[in-house]
């Protein structure tokens, strides 16, 4: 592993500490993501029908949205549920969803309840906010790691190592 790497996302320069809430970045990148996806709404409304998903693939679409929420939400309430008893006990989530991704929540945002939204919206600009979960949560989650690298030290770097950060990592044996 390259140390400017492990420099990156162990700890910021200078060694102090980085502080967050218990929401993390999570409120950054909701609020980032709200805003993106309001004024894509607002242009998809003013420009209708320019970017309206129509059609029989408009009501497949509708189908696939509705069923990726009906996924991320579970998702996302078994990874807050983890997340809350670690919180309470002053220790690192690494059960259950946690067990595979570092960060079940925002990929449960990211990949499944808000792509569904978006195509249940059904406008192929605001379908762009996804992406822009994504780009915002992958600038900002840094903090977050660095924060727990802070706190948890090598238990940090070892959960790290063995899993990925939105999406499980492959089985390696």
């Amino acid at each position: 592993m390259n140390e400017a790497r492990d420099q990156r996302e162990d700890g910021p320069p200078g060694g102090g500490p980085a502080r967050l809430s218990r929401w993390g970045v999570g409120l950054a990148v909701s609020l980032v993501t709200l805003a993106w996806g309001a004024a894509a709404l607002a242009v998809h409304l003013a420009w209708y029908p320019a970017f309206a998903m129509e059609g029989v693939l408009r009501t497949v679409l509708a189908g696939v949205g509705g069923a990726m929420v009906l996924a991320g939400i579970p998702l996302y309430v078994w990874a807050l549920r983890h997340f809350n008893r670690a919180w309470r006990r002053g220790e690192l989530a690494t059960a259950g969803p946690y067990a595979r991704c570092r960060h079940p929540i925002y990929a449960a945002w990211i990949f499944l309840i808000t792509p569904g939204v978006c195509l249940l919206v059904g406008s192929w600009l605001v379908l762009t906010a996804p992406g822009v979960m994504y780009a915002a949560t992958r600038l900002l989650v840094g903090r977050e790691e660095r924060a727990m690298a802070a706190r948890f030290g090598q238990t940090w770097r070892a959960y790290r190592k063995r899993t990925g950060r939105f999406w499980p990592r492959g089985n390696d044996a």
